[in-house]
C-alpha cells in the first residue's frame, strides 16, 4: 500500500482527482505543520493539497465496501482525500497538525493503538463507528501494539487554512 511503507506508514488512495492514474507522496500525505526542533517554530511540510479536487472514487476499488462507505460519507459531508492508512507495529507519526479535520473509521486495531490530539489520548476501537477528529490541532497516531493499525481516513473538504 502506498510508497511510504518503509517509514511504518502506508496509504491506499480511495479517492482521486478526476482521471488520475498516479499519486505522488504529497498526494498521499499532503500539507502538515510541525515544530521540528528546540526553536518551537512551526514550519510547513509538503505542499497544500486541495481536498476538493479529490472528487472521484478510485475505480480500482469500485464495487468494494469502501465504495459504499464513501457514498454514505459523501452524502453527509464534503469528502476530499479518502485513504486506507496503515501504521506499522511499534511506530508513531510525527507531532503535527493538518489543514483540515478528518473522519476516521478504524478497521484493524489493538489495545496499543492510540490517537493523541492536543495531548488528549484515546483509543478508537474498530467497532464500525465513524470518529470525527479535529486534526487541525497537534496530534499523532501511535501503534504500540503487535499488529498493524488500519484506518479509513477521509479528509473533510472545507475551506483550508492557508500557510
Amino acid at each position: 500500500m502506498g510508497g511510504m511503507q518503509d517509514d511504518g506508514f502506508a496509504a491506499l488512495p480511495l479517492t482521486q482527482r478526476p482521471g488520475q492514474t498516479e499519486w505522488t507522496e504529497n498526494d498521499l500525505s499532503g500539507r502538515y505543520w510541525l515544530r521540528g526542533d528546540d526553536r518551537y517554530l512551526e514550519e510547513p511540510r509538503e505542499d497544500l493539497v486541495p481536498e476538493i479536487d479529490f472528487s472521484e472514487f478510485n475505480p480500482q476499488s469500485a464495487g468494494t465496501y469502501f465504495e459504499h462507505v464513501h457514498a454514505e460519507l459523501a452524502h453527509r459531508f464534503p469528502i476530499g482525500r479518502m485513504r486506507v492508512l496503515s501504521k506499522g507495529l511499534y511506530n508513531c507519526n510525527s507531532w503535527h497538525r493538518d489543514p483540515e479535520p478528518r473522519l476516521h473509521i478504524p478497521i484493524v486495531t489493538n489495545p496499543g493503538s492510540l490517537f493523541v490530539v492536543n495531548h488528549h489520548v484515546t483509543h478508537l476501537p474498530a467497532d464500525g463507528s465513524v470518529y470525527f477528529t479535529d486534526t487541525r490541532g497537534y496530534h499523532t497516531a501511535i501503534n504500540g501494539g503487535e499488529t498493524r493499525r488500519v484506518h479509513v481516513v477521509a479528509a473533510l473538504a472545507y475551506p483550508q487554512i492557508q500557510g
